[in-house]
């Protein structure tokens, strides 16, 4: 991701559940971690259930939620947290962010292992 914020495992070899700690102390973290992109000096990260499953669920600082969608700014230095997706994407339109492209994270950690770069980084010049 971007410094200081990284995605770790709990406990990789019991729980493939990810967690995000945020910095400004609102939120906590962000557990159940699902999706991720990086634009620019921008975070997001989609946690909880995203596909209307009956497990699963995230927590928006205190509060235990189906979905918790968390914009990071890290030009402007905030972190804004949302209850829902639909709430997370009318912000990013009114404040004009660009629409993340969704990576699963899973996945993301799975073509890391394979040493591929992360895609948001940029291409390293021979």
């Amino acid at each position: 991701m971007l410094k200081p914020y990284e995605a770790v495992r709990v406990d990789p070899e019991i729980n493939k559940e990810w967690i995000i700690d945020l910095q400004s102390g609102q939120f906590g973290n962000t557990s159940m971690v699902r999706e991720i992109d990086v634009k620019d000096s921008v975070i997001y990260i989609l946690s909880g259930n995203l596909d209307n499953s009956t497990i699963d669920s995230t927590t928006l600082g205190s509060e235990v939620v189906k979905t918790a969608g968390f914009l990071i700014d890290l030009k402007q230095k905030t972190e804004k947290g949302f209850s829902s997706i639909l709430l997370f994407n009318k912000y990013i339109i009114k404040n004009k962010y660009a629409y993340p492209q969704w990576l699963n994270i899973d996945s993301l950690s799975n073509a890391l292992g394979k040493g591929r770069r992360l895609p948001w980084l940029p291409k390293k010049r021979i």
